[in-house]
């Protein structure tokens, strides 16, 4: 399908981009959203694997995000999937969490690297303590299990400080600077992330 198609465009896209990148010195990270049938479809990892050999970009600079909603509706095809990108040297970022309550089991795997709270989670998160008590949990859950917090849709100066103070490891939105169709950032530190928006999107860390 459609959605399919896209989704090789866009991981042969940014695998040729992060070869240029990394030859250039530049050691960047993108995270690269994969749709639920993508999900489903065993030939996606051969298809990666061959990418990575024809651009030879190195499989540890491409992340893809998954959204919680995909891992609870094809149980069996999310375990599949985490398994044989692991096997290949990438990791996942599993996208939306919080939204739903199935995908917790989908934590212990070894090939979540990072986490992403829904963004509905952070929306007005300063108005309203009980979301920002289940933000705390989420976050001290999710490190405990030695992986990364990311929270999107920051939008101010009170909100980033509260998510620093609940051990968030990483945040997004528009409060840093808009997404822009250029990987064109700097950030001081070798890597620069992008994620779900239309162009490159501006992250920060602790």
């Amino acid at each position: 399908g459609l959605q399919g198609e896209l989704d090789r465009w866009v991981t042969r896209r940014a695998l040729g981009a992060l070869a240029d990148l990394h030859k250039g010195g530049r050691h960047t990270t993108l995270f690269v959203n994969l749709s639920p049938q993508t999900v489903r479809d065993e030939t996606f990892v051969d298809f990666v694997r061959d990418q990575l050999s024809a651009t030879g970009a190195p499989s540890g600079a491409i992340l893809f995000d998954i959204a919680e909603q995909a891992f609870i509706d094809y149980p069996e095809d999310g375990h599949r999937t985490l398994d044989a990108l692991r096997h290949i040297g990438i990791s996942i970022a599993l996208d939306d969490f919080g939204a739903q309550y199935g995908a917790l089991r989908f934590l212990q795997s070894r090939s979540v690297a990072y986490v992403k709270l829904a963004g509905a989670l952070i929306e007005n998160l300063m108005q309203n303590e009980e979301r920002q008590a289940l933000v705390r949990t989420f976050a001290q859950t999710v490190k405990a299990l030695d992986k990364k917090v990311v929270a999107k849709f920051v939008d101010g100066a009170e909100t980033l400080s509260t998510l620093w103070n609940f051990q968030v490891d990483y945040v997004q939105g528009n409060y840093f600077q808009a997404a822009e169709a250029q990987l064109n950032y700097d950030f001081g530190g070798g890597e620069t992330l992008s994620s779900d928006t239309q162009g490159t999107a501006s992250w920060a860390s602790r």
